[in-house]
């Protein structure tokens, strides 16, 4: 039988092979940490560390608000209240909840069609008997446009909160606004009494809806969804 030599050089070069090709497959399950997790779906989200990372961060910035702030909400929206109140024994209308309106919008444009077709469509009484059959065209269409104009005047206050305080601005102080903000609340309110006192019903509840729509924006963009005082 012949003799084997072993090169115990080649064999060192070899053992030193395989500690590279080890050294190599760790980096490679150090950096599949950064690779999409695996998932049964082609159509699952993609999921990575980094991304899981920024989703715990996220998650962890919504803290409940201050007990203070919640005082706050609170106070706003018990005026907020006081002013629906007697918006609704004097002008008879309310000023800070918007569904109503939007709910006495689509009943008046349904009056608004019963009273024009009364008379060429003779069993519109039938399906529509009830309180809007006791007013003419002319008063549906003065309640349509004095429920736009409110929905309308709410909507544009909450358009000038985003005017008055810049985007992101959490804090008071600086050049946060919130105090300019209310400000312009008051003043509403106060142009809103004023209008009232001359018999402007319509423009004096506008003034007022601009008012709570600012005041609602304003605690929206400070508290976030969490509190709302007027809707």
């Amino acid at each position: 039988m012949a003799e084997r030599h072993v090169n115990f050089s080649e064999l060192q070069g070899s053992n030193d092979s395989l500690d590279r090709m080890v050294e190599a497959d760790s980096d490679e399950s150090t950096d599949s940490s950064e690779e999409p997790f695996a998932s049964e779906s082609d159509d699952a989200p993609v999921r990575t560390k980094s991304v899981m990372e920024a989703a715990e961060k996220v998650k962890k910035s919504f803290n409940q608000p201050a007990h203070w702030m919640i005082f706050a909400g609170a106070v706003l929206a018990m005026c907020a209240g006081m002013v629906n109140t007697a918006a609704l024994l004097r002008l008879n209308s309310v000023v800070s909840h918007m569904t109503g309106h939007l709910t006495a919008l689509g009943l008046r444009l349904e009056g608004v069609r019963v009273a024009s077709f009364n008379s060429s469509v003779p069993d519109v009484f039938y399906h529509s008997n009830g309180s809007l059959m006791d007013e003419s065209y002319s008063e549906h269409s003065e309640a349509v446009r004095r429920a736009f104009l409110i929905i309308v005047s709410f909507t544009f206050g909450s358009f000038l909160c985003g005017i008055v305080i810049p985007h992101n601005a959490v804090s008071f102080g600086g050049k946060s606004f919130y105090g300019i903000a209310l400000e312009g609340n008051s003043a509403l309110c106060i142009l809103g009494c004023i209008l009232a006192e001359f018999e402007h019903t319509t423009l004096s509840a506008c003034a007022l809806a601009c008012g709570c729509g600012l005041q609602n924006a304003m605690c929206t963009m400070h508290l976030g969804a969490v509190v709302r005082t007027t809707h």
